[in-house]
């Protein structure tokens, strides 16, 4: 079985409002599907699991492959508007917003499941939102055990590391460290996700991944390949916005700074 899914949403994303069409999301995935070794998507969800038509993205998934839906747009698209928000929350209204979210994604995964005849979801990735320094581990403790009551039909929730607070505002998500979500989650039947970009960026350093990857042990459920660059005239410094891999070629879209080799 070919083991990757494809965070392709990332780069649909950077076209501007005017080329996001139907007929052009249509291609983009007919291009996707020539790609060798792909076994599914990672799929976004925002307030649905489309921006616009989520009905007409669920009749079109391909239902040969496999996905993994994630909450990161969603969640922070959410916390724009209110920084209470997450499953990490004390404030109870944000936290009981991000369970009602989560709720719309069981509702949506089912329907995916009816359509395609199968369970093609194989996973959820939540987050530890809101930022670390209003973030708790009780909090956060308290929803997971609430999601473990859900009949989730077999569908694995990943709890996705992002990149941690600093008291130096030297971040990008912001949420709870590894460790911290390690140690809230315990012997709860939650596996953690790991993106080698956030990682990198957290720790300023391409080592931090693999301290992450030891942390993680056998709680390590995912680990997806993201980029960040130093001194990139595309993609920044220490940003997270998914830098290209670097080739040493000549593409247009390469990252000339970035880390991920």
């Amino acid at each position: 079985m070919n083991p990757w899914f494809l965070g392709a949403y990332a780069g649909y994303a950077n076209l501007d409002s005017a080329q996001k069409t139907p007929k052009t999301e249509a291609l983009y995935r007919e291009g996707l599907l020539q790609l060798p070794f792909i076994r599914g998507l990672e799929l976004p969800f925002y307030e649905d699991i489309h921006e616009t038509d989520s009905h007409a993205l669920i009749h079109s998934l391909p239902k040969s492959w496999d996905y993994i839906i994630t909450t990161l747009p969603g969640t922070m698209n959410a916390l724009s508007q209110n920084s209470n928000y997450g499953l990490a929350s004390p404030d109870e209204s944000g936290r009981e917003a991000a369970l009602s979210r989560l709720k719309s994604v069981k509702q949506r995964t089912e329907v995916i499941h009816n359509k395609h005849g199968r369970k093609s979801i194989q996973a959820i990735e939540i987050h530890s939102a809101p930022r670390g320094n209003i973030a708790s581990q009780d909090s956060l403790r308290r929803s997971l055990e609430t999601l473990l009551t859900w009949n989730w039909d077999g569908v694995a929730l990943i709890l996705e590391h992002c990149d941690a607070w600093h008291a130096d505002g030297e971040f990008s998500k912001g949420f709870l460290t590894l460790q911290s979500e390690l140690a809230t989650i315990g012997n709860l039947s939650i596996h953690v996700g790991l993106n080698w970009g956030r990682s990198v960026l957290e720790g300023r350093r391409t080592e931090t991944i693999h301290r992450h990857i030891e942390l993680a042990g056998k709680k390590l459920k995912s680990l997806f390949f993201s980029g960040t660059a130093i001194s990139d005239p595309l993609y920044g410094t220490w940003q997270d916005n998914h830098a290209a891999i670097r080739l040493d070629s000549s593409e247009i879209w390469e990252s000339s700074g970035s880390l991920l080799t």
